[in-house]
């Protein structure tokens, strides 16, 4: 899910407890850039975008760390 709040946009995603997640933006879904990591806590991890403020279009995917 996404919520923006404040000028931001914070994500949420599900995942597998234990596991870190990385998460991905992209303005042209062709190139990704990791904004953050994270670990999902009951299922879920929650991560902030400042950068997102002021783009007419942003994408985000989340990838299990190798």
């Amino acid at each position: 899910s996404l919520i923006q709040a404040d000028g931001q946009v914070q994500l949420q995603f599900s995942g597998l407890d234990g596991y870190p997640y990385v998460i991905e933006a992209s303005t042209n879904l062709q190139d990704w850039i990791a904004i953050g990591t994270a670990y999902p806590t009951n299922g879920l991890l929650t991560i902030t975008d400042p950068d997102a403020a002021g783009l007419d279009a942003r994408f985000y995917r989340s990838l299990i760390a190798p």
